[in-house]
Order: structure tokens, then C-alpha cells, then sequence
């Protein structure tokens, strides 16, 4: 949220966090990971308050962290593909990016042994869930 701050602040968006602990893996995959998620939700966001909520549950095996947002949304048809490098769902004079950021999280999150999913309905917002073992 820090490096986020004046994007956050300048898009009036609330943040949202619960049951957020300690995660024992790959700092740096982790960083880029919630960072893109987390810039996603605020880019594809037309809502008079952009709102994004982070949350975790874990089980004996697993940590599951959820970004939740109230953006545009993803039609069905595109689930695994934004996953693609450089696939743009959108022109890049309505959006800007390279179409990078979903396809470098999902080979973190492979190199850190986790998963990376998307749940969306559209023009209701998305849940992007990232799924790693603990320890």
C-alpha cells in the first residue's frame, strides 16, 4: 500500500484488509504479485470509489489470499486468457499497461509452487485468489 500510496489516494480508493499474517515464502514473487493485483483492481475500475478488499484463510496445507475489487470485471470467455502474455482485453488508449503483469504473477506463483485464479462477474468486479503451500 505504501509504494501504492499516491495512486490510492489519488483514486480515493479504499483498501480493505482482514486476517492477514505471515507469509513464510519468496518476498520479492509475493511483492510483484500483491502489487499487480492490487494496481489491476485500481486501473479497471470505474467506480465512484474503487474498493478493494484482501483477505486469507488458510487450511493445514495452504495459504489462500483473495483480492476482491469492484472494477469492470472479466467476461467468462477471457478467464484464462489474461493470464496470456501480452493480452490486452482492452485498447491501450482506454487502458494503459502492456499486458505483462497477469501473465509475470502467474509464473511467480508457479516458481513459489502456489496458484493464481480469478473469479468475475462483469461490470460487478473480480476476486483474484492466490493459492500457496505454507512453510
Amino acid at each position: 500500500k505504501k509504494d501504492l500510496k499516491l495512486k490510492i489516494d489519488f483514486e480515493d480508493t479504499q483498501i480493505q484488509n482482514s486476517n492477514l499474517t505471515f507469509i513464510n515464502s519468496n518476498r520479492s514473487a509475493l511483492y510483484f504479485i500483491f502489487k499487480n493485483l492490487i494496481e489491476n483492481g485500481l486501473k479497471y475500475n470505474k467506480s465512484n470509489v474503487p474498493l478493494i478488499e484482501i483477505s486469507q484463510k488458510e487450511t493445514e496445507s495452504e495459504i489462500n489470499i483473495s483480492f476482491k475489487d469492484n472494477g469492470i470485471g472479466i467476461a467468462p470467455e477471457y478467464k484464462e486468457k489474461i493470464f496470456d502474455m501480452y493480452k490486452r482485453l482492452h485498447h491501450q488508449t482506454e487502458y494503459d499497461g502492456s499486458g505483462l503483469g497477469l501473465s509475470i504473477a502467474k509464473v511467480l506463483t508457479k516458481k513459489i509452487n502456489g496458484n493464481i485464479d480469478v473469479e468475475s462477474t462483469p461490470q460487478k468486479g473480480s476476486i483474484f485468489t492466490l493459492t500457496i503451500p505454507k512453510g
